[in-house]
């Protein structure tokens, strides 16, 4: 009767060790064959080409974007999750981006007041370094068509230089690290700053 009871309770322990081992193996089995099904070495690089060239494309949209409807989440993505703090406080300092959430309202604002809107075209993004590596350099070329009431009042050629970062390390997700040819700031950009600034160099000349 005692060593009936004590297999009665010796089993839940065994089951819950037979369990775990079992799943070990399941587990272990499932990565084998993950692994064995795994992308070859140039569909990996096709694939992360692929996302390093969306990244780039959608960067230079956010960057871009005049239009109040879409303007703030816009900016707060590219500011939030597409940009490294470095390149951000450079743009910040160009006045190439907003330094405030006080800023975007502002500006959303008076793009809405004004009925400012554009439309930006990507039509090449190309890769200038080898994408296997870490940091990666990309041509975007397009055409931003500005708007005002609907009605166009400006076509503006572009033609930009970004770096783009993705190792390991970032879980998948990319960053903008370096940004080149943006000769004018962007819709996005606080220009009552801006134009304070200039007014004092004026100044400062006369």
């Amino acid at each position: 009767m005692h060593s009936h009871r004590s297999s009665q309770a010796k089993t839940p322990a065994s089951a819950i060790r037979a369990l775990a081992l079992s799943t070990a193996a399941a587990i272990a089995f499932s990565s084998l064959i993950m692994s064995g099904c795994g992308l070859s070495p140039e569909a990996m690089k096709k694939e992360r080409a692929a996302k390093l060239e969306l990244f780039a494309k959608t960067v230079t949209e956010h960057l871009l974007d005049k239009n109040p409807e879409t303007l703030k989440m816009s900016i707060t993505t590219f500011m939030r999750d597409e940009v490294n703090d470095t390149e951000r406080d450079k743009l910040q300092e160009l006045k190439i981006i907003p330094d405030s959430p006080i800023s975007v309202e502002r500006i959303e604002q008076e793009n809405a007041a004004a009925g400012r809107s554009n439309t930006v075209s990507v039509t090449s993004v190309k890769a200038l370094t080898p994408v296997e590596q870490d940091s990666v350099k990309f041509q975007v070329i397009g055409t931003e068509v500005s708007k005002v009431k609907e009605k166009v009042v400006d076509t503006r050629p572009f033609n930009y230089e970004l770096t783009v970062l993705l190792n390991p390390e970032m879980s998948g997700y990319p960053r903008l690290t370096d940004l080149k040819g943006f000769n004018v700031p962007a819709a996005t950009a606080d220009s009552s700053n801006q134009n304070k600034g200039s007014k004092r160099s004026r100044r400062k000349r006369g």
